[in-house]
């Protein structure tokens, strides 16, 4: 994700809601005191698969729909940062990377309770 943001790429939510927007969560890393957690994965390595282990951040989408709507409403320079439309018979949201992040950073510091 860091690297889309870097790359200042768009998001496009398709027929889904911002709860399953995997983008917002690059947001969460900014956020001090945040709980974390140790997670186990499968590897692939050159001698096969592996289980390793590392801590990270408790990843928490609980509240990426009230964040949502207020993302909905956000103005960027002279617009709305939320372009909404319908691809098809699916509902659409095409966002800019930077902009989101950066709302959802300032909306977590001032919504979000741990």
């Amino acid at each position: 994700m860091g690297r889309l943001y870097e790359a200042l790429a768009g998001i496009l939510l398709l027929g889904v809601g911002y709860d399953r927007c995997t983008a917002l969560h690059l947001a969460e890393y900014s956020i001090p005191g945040t709980p974390t957690q140790q997670h186990d994965c499968v590897v692939s390595t050159a001698d096969g698969a592996v289980w390793r282990s590392c801590i990270d951040i408790v990843l928490d989408n609980r509240d990426f729909a009230s964040l949502g709507a207020d993302l909905d409403k956000a103005e960027g320079p002279g617009v709305l940062l939320v372009r909404h439309g319908r691809v098809g018979s699916a509902n659409a949201r095409f966002l800019p990377m930077v902009p989101t992040v950066d709302f959802a950073i300032q909306w977590f510091g001032d919504c979000r309770r741990l």
